[in-house]
């Protein structure tokens, strides 16, 4: 999953300094790595894996259906550059907690 947002943070990277097709080349390895990522963790773990999945599925479609909608109205509003500079720091701070989650459960706190 720390690989998954590695591809996410370097795509936006991309993205904002123009370098469209390795952004969303990167985009693609970042939600192909994070969805197979989650879909082995409820895999190992559910002992009613279709209602999990489709309970990820919904969430993970409401929240993009929400998120666009957002980062829609902050691109129209603020501009291309900002929308990305957002989208980025939030990637980053979901990264940040991911790891600070990781390294609590290494350490056992």
């Amino acid at each position: 999953m720390s690989l998954s947002f590695l591809f996410g943070v370097a795509s936006m990277i991309c993205l904002y300094f123009e370098f469209i097709i390795a952004g969303f080349a990167l985009l693609g390895l970042f939600t192909v790595s994070s969805l197979n990522a989650i879909r082995a963790y409820i895999s190992a773990n559910a002992t009613n894996k279709g209602s999990v999945y489709g309970i990820f599925y919904a969430g993970v479609a409401l929240s993009s259906a929400l998120g666009a909608s957002v980062m829609g109205l902050i691109w129209k509003s603020l501009g291309e550059n900002e929308a990305i500079l957002i989208s980025l720091g939030g990637l980053i701070g979901v990264s940040f907690v991911w790891v600070i989650l990781k390294v609590k459960k290494r350490l056992n706190f």
